[in-house]
């Protein structure tokens, strides 16, 4: 017996986690032909298993831990990258990418969709109208002549743009009309591009190319079906009534016009039609009432969608007798009578008139009693005539749509797509505060003797740019690690760590693997709300650095637990010439590699103390090499020189102020 309730009860779990799994094939990008590197096509086809690019010259680009500046993937080594706008807007060629559901969505369910995104950190330009498409044919995007028709199932951030540059989740639901198979991202309607200054930012200093580009990135998207287990971040699901809404579904309340007028040029039985297709549209569930009103009302329909309801309200509709005058207050309360409810149920009230009516302060009354107690909106759909007063309800209004009897269609068609489908992120708070801490871990090995005096001033003149609030350590290395000072700045001058520097002596054997990991240990301590900076300095070469994997290891685990950065100085004679290239290097997590870098990108990413939780100064990127050779063969030169005027007596400075 045992044995069957311990069947019955991983049956129960493995339906549960069913339901709730994601639709999104290759959700991460991570399954492809890639293997490392960066990839794009000239024509339709997959970028990726499962992702299709359906335009031609105009496709995304693949990323597989590329040795290129762009931001590493949300989760695993993969992500996407597309021009969403630009400088030049009406010239972008913009971009598209398609996915695969595992199985089509059913109509009448409500789905959490979620991705991540963030703008590139060197762009200036952000796009509104980003999103995601849900939909049935996986040639849409190629086959839709003028994609700015074509609108969004979600759009992230309601369509205003977005300009997060480190990676955050969007999450918004989707009540699925049923049977759509693909998800589609990018850029839907009349987009615009905007320049990022407009909006209080600053982009990245890089030359990139990318500067004049609305450049985004996409990762880890997901589809699920809605339940009490699912997380949806922060959005705001579909509002349930275990009485009188169970599905969620927006009820749609319509208040039609049957006066004599709506005879005129069959008028009302083209509203009839249009009004059919309308329903065959929506979710099976969705609440959704007739009525009509003429010099006074009457109630035609009440019930949720299902198969038949399209036969049956347009046997009811066909029945109308049209006659008499327009009694709109009539109309509007026996609508807002004809769906009960417990508390909000968000319906959408539709008053649909050929009559040129003014809005009484009985109407007004109404309208509002219905906004403010259910959160009912209403929507007007007036036939060439236009109601007197109609600004006072536009408060409790969501939209208000004036046509002629021949653009009665694309008006019906609006009331559903004019439903506000967002997905938002969740508000990133910012956890730093007092930002930085600075370790230093010193080379004190036996020959470091000729190089002592130069590493001191190298320290000081690091530990002088530090922050007041910062807090500092400095442990001193051979072939063992001595903690020599932990403190806030504040807590030693200048002249005092000259003074603790110039005591201890330089003597032993040279490793660095136990200074660096007494720092990383001191820094994992003092990590909370901050940004650890290690400095090492030493008279090795970054090759030699490179070489040491016990000092990799360490950084690599220590990357993964606090928000760190590694830099290191040489300080012999040759490498530290304040000249084009010089001994300072910075730590990539990606390559695991020591990297040659300026001096002014040296001293930037150590002092720029403008660091957030929430934009690029803390997302990792990957390293771009592609001036690695220029360099490498610049520094041989400039040491070559500097040797050849050292040997010759020439006059060549070689400065220590610069580090």
């Amino acid at each position: 017996m045992r044995g069957v309730v311990c069947i019955f009860i991983g049956l129960m779990w493995m339906l549960s986690a069913a339901g709730q799994s994601n639709l999104v094939l290759n959700e991460g990008f991570e399954e492809s032909s890639l293997a490392q590197g960066s990839y794009e096509l000239r024509k339709p086809g997959y970028l990726a298993s499962n992702w299709y690019n359906p335009m031609f010259k105009r496709s995304p680009h693949l990323y597989n831990a590329p040795e290129e500046s762009v931001a590493k993937a949300n989760s695993g080594t993969s992500a996407i990258g597309l021009i969403l706008g630009g400088s030049k807007q009406e010239k972008t060629k913009y971009e598209y990418i398609t996915g695969e559901l595992s199985s089509p969505l059913v109509k009448g369910q409500a789905y959490c969709v979620s991705f991540n995104v963030l703008l590139h950190r060197t762009s200036k330009w952000a796009t509104t109208n980003i999103g995601v498409l849900l939909h049935h044919d996986k040639e849409l995007i190629a086959n839709v002549s003028d994609l700015t028709k074509l609108n969004a199932s979600l759009y992230a951030n309601s369509g205003d743009p977005i300009s997060n540059t480190k990676w955050q989740e969007y999450n918004g639901y989707y009540v699925a009309s049923g049977g759509e198979e693909y998800i589609s991202f990018g850029m839907f309607g009349e987009g615009e591009s905007i320049e990022i200054k407009e909006l209080g930012l600053k982009s990245y200093f890089q030359l990139d190319g990318l500067k004049s580009k609305a450049y985004y990135q996409l990762d880890d998207l997901s589809v699920i079906a809605q339940s009490d287990s699912v997380d949806c971040g922060c959005a705001e699901a579909p509002i349930q009534s275990n009485d009188s809404n169970p599905t969620g579904l927006q009820p749609y309340l319509f208040a039609l016009d049957a006066s004599g007028s709506m005879k005129k040029k069959g008028v009302f039985d083209s509203l009839r039609h249009n009004l059919i297709e309308l329903v065959e549209m929506l979710p099976y569930g969705t609440p959704v009432t007739f009525s009509t009103f003429s010099s006074g009302s009457k109630f035609i329909f009440s019930g949720k969608i299902d198969q038949d309801t399209p036969k049956k309200v347009d046997k009811l509709l066909s029945e109308v007798n049209l006659a008499g005058g327009t009694n709109v207050y009539a109309g509007l309360d026996e609508a807002s009578k004809s769906w009960t409810s417990n508390g909000v149920d968000s319906a959408r009230i539709i008053l649909i008139s050929d009559g040129g009516f003014t809005v009484s302060s009985k109407i007004e009354q109404l309208v509002k009693n219905e906004f403010e107690s259910k959160g009912r909106l209403l929507t007007i759909v007036q036939i060439e005539s236009k109601a007197k007063g109609a600004e006072k309800l536009e408060p409790y209004q969501s939209t208000f749509i004036q046509v002629r009897p021949s653009e009665l269609r694309n008006a019906i068609f609006h009331i559903y797509e004019a439903r506000d489908y967002s997905a938002v992120a969740c508000e990133c708070i910012d956890e730093y505060t007092d930002t930085m801490n600075y370790h230093f871990v010193v080379d004190y090995s036996g020959s470091m003797k000729l190089h002592k005096g130069r590493a001191i001033k190298t320290l000081k003149k690091l530990y002088d740019q530090a922050p007041a609030s910062a807090i500092i350590s400095i442990t001193a290395f051979s072939t063992s690690a001595t903690e020599l000072y932990v403190g806030k700045k504040s807590g030693m001058t200048l002249d005092e760590v000259e003074a603790l520097l110039k005591e201890y002596n330089a003597k032993g054997g040279t490793d660095p693997s136990p200074g660096v990991k007494h720092g990383l240990g001191i820094a994992k301590l003092m990590a909370k709300n901050r940004f650890s900076h290690l400095i090492i300095i030493t008279d090795l070469t970054a090759e030699k650095m490179n070489e040491t994997n016990g000092v990799k290891g360490s950084i690599q685990r220590t990357s993964s637990e606090i928000d760190l950065a590694v830099s290191c100085v040489a300080v012999d004679l040759i490498s530290t010439g304040d000249l084009l290239v010089s001994g300072r290097t910075q730590y990539d997590v990606t390559s695991s590699k020591f990297r040659d870098v300026s001096k002014a990108k040296f001293e930037k990413d150590l002092f720029d103390t403008e660091r957030s939780c929430c934009d690029y100064t803390t997302q990792p990127y990957h390293y771009n090499p592609a001036g690695d050779e220029a360099k490498k063969h610049a520094k041989k030169a400039l040491k070559a020189i500097l040797k050849e005027a050292l040997r010759g007596g020439t006059g060549v400075s070689i400065g220590v102020d610069g580090i």
